[in-house]
């Protein structure tokens, strides 16, 4: 069968409910249909993105399948998960009665928790496990499956990555990547935290920070809640434990041995002022680009006290110079750059080298 494509969330076509068990459906928008009954041969690649904290999947849709092109070997898949003024629109939009959703906070669906529409109910998790399968039935010749997500949408497919390989069994020939654009913050490997001394970018444009982390409770004590989960390990929910346990020993295994790419903005100078996020960064600038750089320092630190520094090769970062383009925090232009439509395309391959971070390099677009 030949590609069917349509770009604009406003066409009935690109809408659909994807069943993920008994009648229980999930609400999509999806650039090809997805109908297990009818396999497509001509899609090689699919892209699901999850949209921010608005519940904004029209959005999202939008702006990835607007990078992509008019592909025909590309499905884009923008599930709607909650959100808050964004999500009586997305679902009005979409037309699908009695789909699933995980409400309107972001720690429900972008954490993994329980859903609201089913019968038993299953976390936003599980949904995107399940989503996973419909995808790889509808079109058996699939060579990747990539997850993509911005702002709070990169929040939830940071922390889907510590608790699942992408919903397909290790065997699978597709090769499954992950994709973390701008998130306010991320969910820790240890309870470990940057010192408040540490300066990340230095004078000299580094983020070289591996040795500069300690027991959170001695960067912030009033921050109790620092490590629980979604920024941390402590207390996670034990449907989430049995997703993890069933792939590997730890969630450190499962996380570093993920395909994972992310993206930071040099434009992109917000983010939460909680002190649980603030943490995550300097103490001086701590913003959604400087949690990233920090973040990758702690995998650095982390693959190395727990002997996996043979998996960090599949955690890269790269630094958009949004600054330069004038984009800010808007998924638009950070999807449409060329190191975001690279790592969203078939190989997932960046070939500008000079955007890749390393934390001893430094670079003329950090410094202060």
């Amino acid at each position: 069968m030949t590609a069917s494509y349509c770009c604009e969330a406003e066409q009935p076509g690109c809408r659909q409910g994807v069943t993920l068990y008994d009648d229980e459906k999930l609400a999509v928008y999806s650039t090809t249909p997805i109908r297990g009954t009818e396999p497509d041969l001509a899609i090689k690649h699919a892209v699901v993105v999850i949209h921010g904290q608005p519940g904004n999947a029209d959005v999202a849709f939008a702006a990835v399948a607007g990078a992509m092109g008019s592909s025909t070997d590309t499905v884009v898949v923008a599930p709607f998960l909650g959100g808050t003024e964004g999500a009586k629109r997305s679902k009005a939009q979409l037309g699908i009665d009695g789909a699933i959703d995980w409400g309107d906070k972001v720690k429900n669906w972008a954490g993994g928790e329980l859903g609201f529409g089913g019968a038993p109910a299953i976390s936003s998790f599980a949904a995107l496990d399940l989503l996973a399968t419909r995808l790889v039935a509808a079109f058996p010749d699939l060579e990747s499956l990539t997850f993509a997500g911005f702002s709070a949408g990169g929040q939830a497919i940071q922390r889907y990555a510590a608790m699942s390989r992408g919903g397909l069994p290790e065997c699978s020939p597709v090769d499954v990547r992950f994709f973390v654009a701008s998130p306010t913050s991320y969910l820790y490997l240890s309870d470990q935290r940057l010192n408040k001394t540490a300066h990340c970018p230095d004078e000299d444009g580094r983020c070289d920070v591996q040795d500069d982390f300690v027991d959170g409770s001695e960067r912030d004590p009033a921050c109790d809640d620092y490590n629980t989960y979604r920024y941390g390990l402590d207390d996670v929910p034990s449907h989430l434990e049995t997703m993890s346990g069933a792939i590997a020993p730890t969630y450190q295994e499962t996380y570093l041995g993920n395909k994972i790419s992310y993206l930071v903005n040099t434009g992109d100078q917000g983010g939460s002022s909680d002190c649980e996020d603030k943490m995550q960064g300097p103490r001086t600038q701590s913003f959604r680009m400087q949690r990233g750089l920090v973040f990758y320092n702690h995998l650095l630190s982390t693959a190395q006290e727990e002997n996996l520094l043979v998996r960090i090769g599949n955690h890269k970062m790269y630094i958009y110079d949004g600054a330069q383009d004038d984009c800010h925090h808007d998924e638009y232009c950070v999807y449409a750059s060329s190191i975001a439509r690279e790592l969203l395309s078939g190989d997932g391959q960046v070939t500008c080298t000079d955007a890749l971070f390393e934390p001893h390099r430094e670079y003329e677009v950090l410094e202060p």
